[in-house]
């Protein structure tokens, strides 16, 4: 009896980068096609996976519009951290930290997976509940130094400034992006 021997390429597992991949590629199919319109057939295609390799990580599109949800914020995470670094941990702190990560370039201008996430959670019950855990959570962590509504102000102003931003076309929206940064950032001290 002969046994035939498969000269079949076989991909070695990597089930992490797979998942990676399959993240950033949806982050950058977002970017340019918006959010509703990415269709796992399409990321499948653009990773090289089959769809069964998409579904094997996510188990729906609303597993990975959350999982893309999460990636990003894990990224703004990061940021605001290294910005607490900075801070004393007084008064104000994480309201700082937030304002400037927000008028960071790569926040503010550079990063179009930001914008078909935040374009697409204006009508997504399940992204704008995802956003407000997320800020509850940072701001229960912060209780101490930033449970002020003139605290939250400052953080809706910067939220109103980046959404300006991210909905136009049009960059010079904000004259002078520098100075109105660096006004919030003195509503963030102690009021004398």
């Amino acid at each position: 009896m002969i046994i035939a021997m498969s000269t079949a390429y076989h991909r070695k597992k990597q089930p992490e980068q797979v998942r990676q991949a399959i993240l950033d590629t949806a982050c950058h199919l977002a970017a340019h096609e918006g959010l509703g319109k990415v269709s796992i057939q399409a990321l499948a295609d653009a990773v090289g996976v089959t769809k069964g390799g998409v579904f094997h990580h996510f188990p729906n599109k609303k597993a990975l519009v959350h999982a893309v949800f999460q990636h990003l914020v894990g990224k703004l995470d990061r940021d605001i951290n290294d910005r607490l670094a900075e801070e004393d941990g007084s008064y104000g702190s994480f309201t700082r930290a937030y304002v400037r990560v927000t008028f960071e370039d790569e926040v503010f201008h550079g990063h179009e997976a930001w914008r078909a996430l935040c374009m697409s959670m204006a009508n997504d019950p399940d992204g704008q509940a995802l956003w407000a855990d997320w800020m509850a959570h940072r701001l229960a962590m912060h209780a101490e130094t930033d449970n002020d509504p003139h605290l939250e102000i400052v953080r809706f102003a910067a939220d109103g400034v980046w959404l300006a931003m991210l909905s136009t076309a049009e960059r010079s929206v904000l004259k002078d992006r520098e100075a109105v940064k660096a006004r919030l950032l003195a509503m963030t001290r102690p009021q004398t």
